[in-house]
């Protein structure tokens, strides 16, 4: 009998061991599908990707966190007080133009290190290099924030106002 138990704890181990570093690597993946990474306007995707390339060949282990924000979640964000914004359409996430970062931890899931950890600013330099705005180089947090650069939102804002669907469409995103 006590065999038995060693051997099914051995086995239950070994497997979740296998899940989780493959439940890490499925969630980065999954994180870039669906509409938080499709919903991304062409050169958000693509200063992206060369970022995550470049903090990988840096030695920083990063994943894409978040993307595009559905107007609808940012306002509950503002109403439950997890939002800096008084208007969810003043975010370029709802507008395809941000994206947030993160680190990863050994088995791949996110994590977020200490402000003070200088990794984060070493990923924001490497950011700016992309040709991205930091939001922690910019305003001394929103470490992994990143977001193109003189992006005129009163702009689109005026000349959209709250159909950032319209938006999105027009500049080479498929919103169907």
């Amino acid at each position: 009998m006590e065999k038995r138990t060693g051997w099914w704890l051995l086995l239950g181990a070994g497997a979740l061991l296998l899940l989780g570093g493959g439940a890490g690597y499925y969630m980065m993946m999954a994180r870039m599908s669906g509409p938080r990474w499709d919903r991304l306007l062409p050169e958000t995707k693509a200063r992206t990707l060369a970022l995550l390339a470049a903090a990988q060949a840096a030695g920083l282990q990063v994943m894409f966190f978040k993307g595009w924000r559905d107007p609808a979640v940012e306002a509950q964000n503002i109403q439950n007080g997890t939002s800096h914004l008084k208007d969810p359409y003043d975010t370029r996430h709802t507008w395809g133009a941000a994206v947030d970062l993160t680190f990863k931890n050994a088995l791949g899931m996110p994590y977020w290190p200490p402000v003070t950890d200088p990794r984060w600013k070493q990923l924001a330099e490497l950011g700016v290099a992309q040709g991205f705005k930091s939001g922690g180089l910019s305003w001394g947090w929103d470490w992994g924030h990143f977001e193109l650069p003189n992006f005129d939102l009163a702009g689109i804002r005026s000349t959209y106002g709250r159909n950032y669907l319209a938006y999105l469409s027009n500049n080479g995103v498929a919103v169907a």
